[in-house]
């Protein structure tokens, strides 16, 4: 496998293993309003920005109500973060010791500017991802490439030269389009259901994971 210049990680489910804190903010939010929650369904929603969950998990309605049902579920998420965020194993350390080497580092995420910050502080890693894209620039949701290809810009490297780390299937997919070698780490899917990524690991605890970078 070539060797890269840089390195694009996802937020939710390669920083932090936020799923299930996901899950239940949605589930205590739309409990609180008298509105059922689907939990299979929402599964098949990882990776997707909120703006895009309240729809296909609720159904429509006005953006004011959506915009309530997620301003909500931010606040309580953040709680939940600041309570139980955990690390993905490995991944603060591999991040570090990237930058100990000088390679590039960047943090693609449509995450809420609030909770990357909260995600970022609570795992120690604020000041270490510099290239941070976040929801409040035009982009297109994945599997559309434009968050990869932005951050890859960003940071001055061309997309192909880079190596994306995502825990979703829309993320290797938009990744994929961009050009760039994608990593897929499993706390959200199943190694199966991620069988499209050039690699698979359950964890950052592997040393092989540095031959993909320039010495």
């Amino acid at each position: 496998m070539k060797q890269h210049k840089a390195a694009i990680f996802d937020m939710d489910g390669v920083i932090v293993d936020s799923g299930p804190l996901h899950m239940d903010a949605w589930k205590q939010t739309l409990q609180n309003h008298a509105i059922s929650f689907d939990a299979q369904r929402f599964r098949h929603l990882f990776g997707m920005r909120d703006s895009e969950v309240v729809p296909r998990l609720i159904g429509m309605m006005s953006d004011e109500r959506v915009q309530q049902l997620m301003d909500e579920k931010s606040v309580r998420f953040q709680e939940y973060i600041r309570k139980d965020g955990v690390a993905v194993p490995g991944v603060a350390e591999f991040i570090h010791e990237l930058h100990a080497r000088n390679v590039p580092i960047g943090l693609a995420s449509l995450a809420r500017p609030e909770e990357i910050r909260t995600v970022l502080e609570t795992v120690g890693l604020l000041n270490v991802l510099p290239a941070v894209i976040t929801r409040e620039q035009p982009l297109r949701d994945k599997p559309a490439p434009d968050i990869f290809l932005a951050a890859a810009y960003r940071m001055g490297v061309d997309p192909s030269d880079s190596v994306v780390f995502e825990d979703a299937i829309s993320g290797i997919e938009a990744a994929r389009t961009a050009g760039a070698t994608t990593v897929a780490v499993t706390t959200s899917y199943s190694p199966g259901e991620l069988s499209h990524a050039d690699l698979i690991i359950s964890d950052f605890y592997q040393p092989t994971l540095f031959a993909l970078f320039q010495p």
